[in-house]
């Protein structure tokens, strides 16, 4: 199992190296630098702690495990939130870790001092308050990923009201990575709990094995993603409107516009004007357009815009421009000329 270890770390250093030689390095990759220190960090202690059970070592060990997803947290919500906007209270994730290390250093240091005996009986079997610990936050952090992906949910929603392409901002990886996440924190929430009362024949130096072998494969597949993207804000130098994220209701789209001032005159004209420009100016053929640049053409605001698109033609900008695509594409299959297909398909943009 050393060897595995030993290399999983090897692997997220060199990880951390092709981060950090970047010529146009972002926020995002100094976070991602964080988080793969910390694991990087947890990894080795891990090794520590199997060959060397200290009271350092194992405060060590317990606390790193409390920073890494803190840390993953404020990473995956500069992306949701487009460009690093996001509540400063989720800073407070990072308290649980802050108490335990409190708690602990004030247990193993202060008030007792634990034999080699005590320590190996207390890493096996926690006492109520350690367990106490460590599965209330486990349960925390389970509620906060299951927040995290309904707000990946909710920023896939919201960029196509804003661009009309979205391949190169989707946060599929983000998703799937949070997915799997959260089900390692399930996992290992009810193997520990059976190992803690002995109702499976496991110790906890197994228990943890299982799950890095669970959770080193998915931090390489955050590394490579996490590495390659760009967020809306440092990719199109535009951040998206206002982020909705925090408010995760879901609302009809009439009732979402019921507070605004827009007259219906008003919003048939801008969507004749609308239709008007698409068909004349042909605006859809860029395969870069952004809601923004359609707005300005019609010297309308994007809010308006929005709202228009999405309560008359009942559909998203993505949707409504991607439509007209279609239909170019369709008119220029009617009509056969010497053309290989990718050239249809850049021509529809």
């Amino acid at each position: 199992m050393d060897y595995l270890l030993i290399a999983g770390i090897a692997i997220i250093l060199l990880f951390i190296l092709f981060v950090l030689s970047g010529n146009q390095r972002r926020h995002t990759d100094y976070f991602l630098v964080v988080v793969n220190l910390l694991i990087a960090g947890f990894l080795a202690s891990e090794l520590w702690v199997s060959h060397e059970l200290t009271s350092f070592s194992f405060v060590f060990q317990n606390t790193l495990s409390f920073f890494i997803f803190p840390s993953f947290v404020i990473y995956a919500l500069h992306f949701v939130n487009g460009g690093g906007r996001f509540d400063r209270r989720w800073w407070l994730l990072f308290l649980p870790g802050l108490f335990f290390l409190g708690y602990a250093g004030v247990d193993h240091w202060v008030v007792r001092g634990y034999s080699p005996a005590e320590l190996a009986e207390l890493f096996e079997r926690p006492g109520w308050v350690y367990l106490g610990f460590y599965k209330l936050m486990q349960l925390l952090f389970m509620a906060v990923l299951i927040w995290l992906v309904r707000a990946i949910h909710r920023f896939k929603r919201d960029i196509k009201e804003a661009y009309s392409f979205v391949e190169p901002i989707t946060l599929d990886w983000l998703l799937h990575f949070a997915m799997v996440y959260l089900f390692i924190l399930m996992v290992s929430f009810f193997v520990f709990l059976m190992v803690n009362l002995r109702l499976i024949p496991l110790d906890i130096a197994q228990g943890i094995s299982l799950i890095n072998g669970l959770l080193v494969p998915t931090i390489f597949y955050m590394n490579f993603h996490g590495i390659r993207h760009y967020t809306v804000a440092q990719y199109y130098q535009q951040a998206l409107p206002k982020p909705r994220t925090e408010h995760l209701a879901e609302a009809p789209t009439k009732a979402k516009y019921q507070s605004s001032g827009l007259r219906e005159e008003k919003a048939k004209q801008v969507q004749d004007s609308l239709a008007k420009l698409l068909a004349e100016e042909k605006l859809y053929l860029q395969a870069q357009l952004k809601l923004q640049e359609v707005a300005d053409a019609l010297g309308e605001s994007t809010h308006t815009l929005s709202q228009v698109i999405n309560t008359r033609e009942g559909k998203s900008f993505y949707d409504l421009v991607n439509e007209y695509r279609v239909e170019h594409l369709k008119k220029a299959f009617i009509r056969p000329r010497p053309a290989a297909l990718y050239h249809f398909g850049l021509g529809a943009g």
